[in-house]
């Protein structure tokens, strides 16, 4: 193989995995949980490679991971005020 076809190679390899990376970190931003779970699995294991990890940091994981915690504060909210009307349903007093 001459040194064109490596360097043809590798930059489709960097295309791929860039497009790749890409949509894991949209996948991140679905509403689906074991969604999110699955894709922040599979980028954490692929910043173990530091190639991968400058992928990663330029594909805007910063966006990913803060729909993420969003969601997470939103659920904890909602799960809260559905706690407190059962609460208060019950009859029960806070305290």
């Amino acid at each position: 193989m001459d040194e064109t076809a490596v360097s043809e190679s590798t930059t489709g390899k960097d295309v791929m995995d860039s497009a790749v990376i890409a949509r894991l970190i949209e996948i991140l931003k679905t509403p689906s949980p074991n969604l999110q779970r699955k894709a922040s699995s599979i980028l954490e294991f692929l910043t173990i490679i530091e190639q991968h990890l400058n992928t990663i940091l330029s594909a805007d994981i910063e966006s990913g991971l803060e729909a993420v915690f969003q969601q997470k504060i939103l659920d904890d909210t909602e799960s809260d005020m559905d706690d407190l009307e059962l609460t208060f349903r019950s009859g029960k007093t806070c305290g």
